[in-house]
């Protein structure tokens, strides 16, 4: 990991984007979501066009999602036993097959298949791409690269859903797939070409080679060993509570409830993502900055608080206009509370172990987002809309119990492991 600097040589937002290590990846990021948020709002209506039922369209949606989940914890591994810049390209490439095959199958089984190998690529790109970006970033800078590169995912989706209806009207229900997948594809040659190494020392390569690069069983007991690292265990309910935040509220029960319970139509529940998303995007940065220079509780605590807060209340909106405004607060909260656990991730990563490290991170939040919506509609159906938003708050609480219980994690050095309590 790149060393410190003197607090008056610290880079701003552009300096940042700036550092080859640092700005090109996030481009290519900001590309990769691009592509996506373009796709994403076709998958069931393109899956319709190949004559699948309503429930097969929702297959042929969560299949990308489901192998994801099955390689995240194997995806980690390989990038500490090949490193993030073969990995990267090589996870972009298999995502840009599986999505251009899938935008040229001829029947819905291919189509699903194709697109289901492209969750397999997404996960092996995502897990070299975060170990990357907290190798070559500085400590004492990394929540502020962080808070830069989740905001290239905003940038991307917002950027692709402008695109979607454009590339419709030229190249069919099936054109944003297609294009996704050659954007893919001219991102895994760029990212091998423009993306530079990530300096790693000798004796952390062999370390690493030797610890994974053996039996299944020793694979096995280094995803073991990652629970004997202080803090981890708190980082992965941090993120899983985060993740089936995103998908059981922002993804679930907001859209739903504008719709069903306050009248609105598709577009104003567009315009409802819309201004939340903006409102996090502001205090991305910002947050960040403050989590460097104050530390990663001093962050989290208040922006769970806050989270717990602006959740609950979501279904107490009585009108469009009181919706508009809890959104926003809840963008604000959602920003300040969803930079910290990658940072804290960062803090407590072993060098020799971050690609497995991260492999896990992506996993708990995956599986997060698998279940939020079965949970959320499972409430919203049997004890309504204001029920569900209050009990879709309580992982979070959780997470707030579990912060409060743990040192700060940027104190910590070189991931000091304590000996796990015998049962």
């Amino acid at each position: 990991m790149t060393t410190a600097q003197p607090a008056a040589e610290q880079p701003g937002f552009f300096a940042l984007l700036k550092r080859p290590e640092l700005g090109r990846p996030i481009i290519i990021q900001i590309v990769v979501m691009m592509g996506f948020g373009m796709a994403l709002p076709i998958l069931p209506l393109y899956a319709r066009s190949l004559g699948a039922s309503i429930a097969a369209a929702g297959l042929f949606a969560s299949m990308f999602g489901l192998v994801r989940l099955a390689m995240d914890l194997g995806g980690g591994p390989l990038v500490d036993r090949f490193g993030e810049r073969l990995i990267a390209p090589v996870g972009l490439a298999i995502y840009g097959v599986g999505t251009l095959v899938a935008g040229l199958a001829p029947t819905l089984p291919a189509a699903i298949f194709s697109w289901a190998l492209g969750g397999a690529g997404s996960a092996l790109f995502f897990a070299a791409q975060f170990s990357y970006v907290i190798k070559a970033s500085p400590k004492d800078l990394m929540a502020r690269v962080l808070s830069v590169f989740y905001a290239s995912f905003n940038a991307g989706l917002i950027a692709g859903g402008v695109l979607t209806g454009v590339i419709i009207n030229f190249w069919g229900i099936a054109g944003p797939l297609r294009v996704y997948g050659v954007l893919l594809l001219g991102a895994a040659v760029l990212y091998r070409r423009v993306v530079p190494p990530v300096e790693r020392r000798a004796e952390q390569e062999a370390e690493a080679r030797e610890d994974i690069g053996g039996p299944q069983t020793k694979r096995f007991n280094g995803l073991l060993e990652l629970f004997k690292t202080r803090g981890f265990l708190m980082v992965m309910l941090v993120q899983f509570s985060y993740m089936f935040m995103v998908t059981a509220v922002f993804d679930t029960l907001v859209p739903l409830f504008g719709k069903e319970t306050l009248g609105l139509t598709e577009a104003g529940v567009g315009i409802v993502f819309g201004v939340a998303i903006a409102a996090e995007s502001l205090v991305l940065y910002p947050t960040g900055l403050l989590a460097d220079r104050r530390g990663r509780r001093i962050v989290m605590i208040p922006g769970l608080i806050f989270l717990i807060f602006t959740t609950s209340s979501l279904g107490f909106a009585t009108g469009s206009s009181l919706l508009f405004i809890l959104i926003a607060f809840h963008g604000v909260a959602s920003g300040i509370a969803g930079v910290p656990p990658g940072a804290m991730l960062a803090d407590i990563s072993p060098e020799r172990r971050s690609g497995t490290m991260v492999g896990a991170f992506r996993f708990t939040g995956d599986l997060a987002f698998f279940i939020g919506p079965l949970v959320a509609g499972y409430l919203a159906d049997h004890s309504g809309f204001r029920t569900a938003f209050i009990v879709c708050a309580l992982p979070l609480a959780l997470a707030l119990a579990a912060v409060m219980r743990t040192p700060e994690t940027s104190t910590l050095k070189d991931a000091e492991e304590v000996p796990i309590p015998a049962l």
